[in-house]
């Protein structure tokens, strides 16, 4: 259920925010940055044996990785973008 909800507000942030993105491929980079987010925050609350890496399970690691090139690859566009409006 932790899961829906919060598919259900990512994607409610994302449809009311459609439009105020500054150019194409923003929502699909705020996308990713929101589900590795959830990913990782559902994976805190999972019970079950899985496999780890160091303290963290590996879907937590996996999800890490995408929020954090999704954002860093939103941020290369956001610049990118600003570079050519000027």
């Amino acid at each position: 259920m932790l899961g829906v909800a919060l598919s259900t507000v990512a994607l409610a942030f994302l449809w009311t925010a459609r439009r105020r993105w500054p150019g194409p491929g923003f929502s699909l980079l705020a996308g990713v940055v929101l589900v590795g987010s959830t990913g990782y925050l559902l994976e805190l609350t999972r019970g079950d044996d899985t496999l780890y890496w160091g303290s963290w399970r590996a879907g937590q690691w996996l999800s890490l990785v995408m929020a954090v090139a999704g954002a860093g690859l939103l941020a290369w566009r956001w610049v990118r973008h600003r570079r050519a409006h000027r």
